[in-house]
């Protein structure tokens, strides 16, 4: 509350004290508030940013990730050459912040460097956590990983595929009926999304999903997950 009032009643000039509000909150919603509060602000408060990077080494991980994340949301060519400057990150979290911050203002690499670190570090909890930084893109990076099969731990990545659309929300609802909608979409990478149409709870999904359910030719098991995503639908809509 006392970020979200500094931020009404504020401008540009308090970014140094939420620098430094940043390094004494703790949890992922407070630290979001703050970054939150610094984009609103917009191109004013980047010089305040990229001094802060500058000067790393007093940084935490998880003020220098949250840094990068503010960079990235607010954008600007300056940006982009700050970002690039930085000394390679050792932690993967950290690299995957920058890749995804990178990844938002067009650069080219980013992409690669996304999915690499995703295909490496899939196990790590905090990291899968800041794929819904990414947005939709992510949601197809990890359904080309589900076709490729890449990894023996297959229900990990349909998990993470679910999840990552639930925090994703709305804008997850047109890469997932594109995927159910595809050609050449394996059956498990189908199940994952069917079941993370019913779970992200847009009503856009219904009459998609009772196709799949009404299609005669579709097999059995994906018709039985168009029902229970119908049922998740359900409860959500009548909650709204």
């Amino acid at each position: 509350d006392y970020v979200y009032t500094l931020g009404l009643l504020c401008d540009a000039s308090i970014a140094s004290e939420l620098i430094d509000v940043l390094g004494r909150v703790n949890g992922d919603y407070a630290k979001d508030t703050v970054v939150d509060t610094l984009v609103s602000f917009g191109a004013e408060v980047v010089p305040a940013l990229s001094k802060a990077l500058s000067e790393r080494k007093k940084l935490n991980e998880f003020t220098l990730r949250a840094l990068i994340k503010a960079l990235g949301k607010i954008g600007g060519e300056n940006v982009i050459k700050d970002l690039k400057k930085l000394p390679e990150p050792t932690e993967p979290r950290t690299k995957l912040a920058v890749a995804i911050a990178l990844f938002h203002l067009g650069d080219q690499e980013a992409r690669s460097s996304v999915r690499q670190l995703l295909n490496e570090h899939f196990k790590d909890n905090y990291l899968r956590h800041q794929l819904s930084d990414l947005g939709a893109p992510a949601i197809d990076m990890m359904a080309e990983m589900l076709q490729r099969n890449e990894h023996k731990e297959f229900y990990i990545l349909y998990d993470l595929l679910v999840k990552t659309s639930i925090q994703i929300g709305e804008p997850a609802i047109t890469p997932l009926l594109n995927l159910l909608n595809g050609p050449d979409i394996h059956d498990r990478t189908k199940r994952a999304v069917i079941e993370s149409l019913g779970k992200v709870g847009d009503v856009r999904a219904v009459d998609p999903l009772i196709r799949v359910l009404q299609d005669a030719d579709m097999d059995s098991p994906l018709r039985i997950s168009a029902i229970e995503a119908l049922g998740y639908l359900r409860l959500s809509l009548i909650h709204i």
